[in-house]
């Protein structure tokens, strides 16, 4: 008896600090967000092309770009050639496995790579060369300059990073990128490479809050049971409609930033004039 009765404090203790959690935890993360989005998008109140074409070419040189000279047209043209390949791979392995029966969600591929680029034509375009010759080293920490601190590739292979990132954005994001040309070409395509980085940050980090709940929960179970089937069924349909209810605030959060960024994009002086 009493190693019921302490389980089910253990459980009703767990249980408040669960409701706590979810209280918080939206605030948590828009305020997370918030600061992100103000380090890394900058104020949208304020046209600030000057520090977003800094983080430019310092997320380029990441790519073996080194220094605003090697940031060309033709480079930037190439990237978007490699997008638009991997980009109908993608498409062609998700209707072969939809064919099949599989099911995929998300970006959920197959393992193996899609695109041979050590093939011509891509062999040929010269990016692979620079970011081998000037890119990071392999080895090198992750976190060492401020535009890898936020998320980057565990091999600091940028180019094939950047290639996957892009070819998540829009088919029409991507046609409208290949009519753009010098600063609007160098800022337009960095800031679809932002959004996706970002897009990331917030999945990532609600994955890890849920991992971090389930085990916290898992370590409260008693080692006995003590609570009915109706009671363990009852928890775990609560905690199924708030993951239902957390995606649903992330997706709310995610458009809500991508809106800001077209508001960037709209308000400022160098799109305008392209329009």
């Amino acid at each position: 008896k009493v190693a019921a009765l302490a389980g089910v404090v253990r459980t009703a203790q767990f249980m408040h600090r669960y409701t706590s959690e979810l209280s918080s935890r939206d605030e948590r993360l828009q305020n997370l967000q918030r600061a992100w989005w103000e380090k890394y998008m900058g104020n949208p109140k304020q046209k600030k092309e000057a520090e977003d074409m800094r983080q430019a070419f310092e997320y380029y040189s990441l790519l073996g770009w080194k220094g605003e000279d090697a940031v060309t047209d033709d480079r930037l043209q190439r990237l978007l050639k490699r997008t638009s390949e991997l980009k109908q791979a993608q498409e062609k392995a998700r209707d072969k496995a939809k064919g099949a029966g599989a099911q995929t969600a998300g970006h959920a591929l197959p393992s193996e790579p899609l695109v041979d680029w050590s093939l011509p034509p891509w062999v040929q375009d010269g990016l692979q060369q620079l970011q081998e010759a000037h890119g990071p080293p392999a080895n090198e920490d992750a976190a060492a300059t401020p535009a890898k601190r936020m998320s980057g590739p565990k091999d600091n292979n940028y180019l094939d990073y950047t290639v996957d990132l892009l070819a998540r954005a829009r088919w029409d994001e991507l046609s409208r990128a290949e009519t753009w040309s010098g600063p609007m070409l160098q800022l337009g395509l960095y800031r679809m490479i932002r959004t996706q980085r970002f897009i990331d940050f917030t999945e990532k980090n609600i994955q890890a809050k849920e991992q971090k709940m389930r085990e916290t929960y898992e370590s409260l179970k008693p080692k006995s049971r003590v609570l009915s089937k109706e009671q363990v069924d009852g928890f775990y349909e609560r905690l199924l409609e708030d993951a239902a209810k957390r995606n649903e605030t992330k997706m709310k959060l995610v458009q809500e930033k991508l809106h800001k960024e077209h508001h960037i994009v709209g308000s400022s002086n160098m799109f305008k004039k392209h329009k």
